[in-house]
């Protein structure tokens, strides 16, 4: 679709949905601007191994609870 087929499109349409294109056309400039940005910073996730030593489990976690006894 061209520029020009699009405009033609828009004067086509009721004023109110106009108005809600040219919303989202703002939108998607201003979305345009900060992206540039966030794509050049480096992503400060970590790796494999990255949260060792911030989780603790129970050094009995696999033993058999007391409440499935009876289904041993």
């Amino acid at each position: 679709m061209s520029f020009q087929q699009a405009i033609q499109i828009l004067k086509n349409l009721p004023e109110a949905y106009q108005k809600e294109v040219l919303n989202f056309i703002e939108f998607i400039a201003q979305k345009n601007q900060r992206e540039p940005m966030a794509l050049a910073q480096p992503s400060k996730r970590g790796g494999f191994g990255s949260l060792k030593g911030t989780i603790w489990m129970s050094p009995d976690f696999d033993e058999l609870l007391d409440d499935f006894e009876d289904y041993r």
